[in-house]
C-alpha cells in the first residue's frame, strides 16, 4: 500500500511539473522578459494600424512607446506619433504632446504651453456646445 502511494505521488509530481512546463513555459522564466516580449508584439501590431494614418491608432502606438516597459520606451517615436495625431485634432494626443514637452521630453516649455492651450480650447468649445447648447466661439 505504501509503495503504491509513493509511486502515485511520484507520478503526480512528475505530471504536475510537466503540466507547469507546458502551461507556464520554462522554469524560472524571467517575468520582465516575458512582459517585454508581449509589449513588443503589441508595438508590431500597432505599427501596422498607425500606418493607416488614423489618429486613434497613432495615439495608441505613441502610448505604447511612451508608457511601455522601460527597456522598450522610445520617446522620440512617441513624440512623432503624438504630434501626427494631435495635428489631426486628437485632443488627448494634444495633451500628451504638451505633457511630453513640459517634462523635457520634447523641445521646449513654450511648445508645451501651445499644445496645452490648444487642447484646452477645443475641450472648452466642446463643453460649451454640449452642456449649454450654445456656441460662444
Amino acid at each position: 500500500m505504501r509503495l503504491t502511494l509513493f509511486i502515485l505521488a511520484v507520478v503526480m509530481l512528475t505530471l504536475s511539473g510537466l503540466a507547469a512546463h507546458i502551461f507556464f513555459g520554462e522554469k524560472g522564466a524571467d517575468p520582465e522578459r516575458v512582459e517585454m516580449l508581449a509589449h513588443l508584439r503589441k508595438i508590431e501590431a500597432g505599427v501596422e494600424a498607425a500606418n493607416s494614418g488614423h489618429p486613434n491608432d497613432q495615439f495608441r502606438l505613441a502610448g505604447l512607446y511612451r508608457y511601455g516597459p522601460e527597456k522598450t520606451r522610445n520617446y522620440r517615436n512617441a513624440l512623432q506619433l503624438f504630434r501626427k495625431a494631435a495635428e489631426q485634432g486628437h485632443i488627448r494626443a494634444q495633451y500628451e504632446l504638451g505633457s511630453m514637452y513640459a517634462a523635457g521630453l520634447g523641445t521646449s516649455f513654450y511648445r508645451a504651453a501651445e499644445w496645452f492651450l490648444l487642447s484646452a480650447d477645443i475641450v472648452d468649445k466642446l463643453v460649451r456646445k454640449s452642456v449649454l447648447g450654445v456656441r460662444f466661439y
